[in-house]
């Protein structure tokens, strides 16, 4: 038995994974506080901007292939990578600062937002 793919189901796993991200733990923690750090330190901000480019720019070429997948015009998918890379970026720092967020689910407002069905098609 093998995978069934529908066109379009990429952004809605993505978005998924967004509203299931529980913040805290090490990584977490060491990722912001290199954020913090490159603001101090330039060799580092130069460092860390090429891996949030290239982080961006896979991120961007996916979308455009989630949306050509189902026949829309992938023009502004580097804008939408940056859009979904920040909107991702605001929820870790919202719930590190108040970690009962968790408990409010945000999958349906991802949904929407992205213009997908609330719930996914079984």
């Amino acid at each position: 038995m093998g995978w069934t793919y529908r066109a379009g189901t990429g952004l809605a796993f993505f978005l998924d994974e967004i509203a299931r991200y529980a913040a805290g733990g090490q990584n977490t923690t060491l990722f912001i506080e290199t954020l913090l750090a490159s603001t101090r330190h330039e060799r580092l901000r130069e460092e860390l901007g090429r891996v949030l480019y290239e982080g961006r720019d896979a991120l961007a070429r996916w979308v455009a292939g989630q949306r050509q997948a189902v026949g829309a015009d992938p023009g502004d998918a580097e804008a939408t990578a940056v859009a979904l890379l920040a909107l991702l970026d605001g929820l870790v720092l919202h719930r590190i600062i108040d970690p009962e967020l968790a408990s409010i689910p945000v999958t349906g407002p991802l949904r929407r937002l992205a213009g997908l069905p609330e719930t996914p098609a079984l």
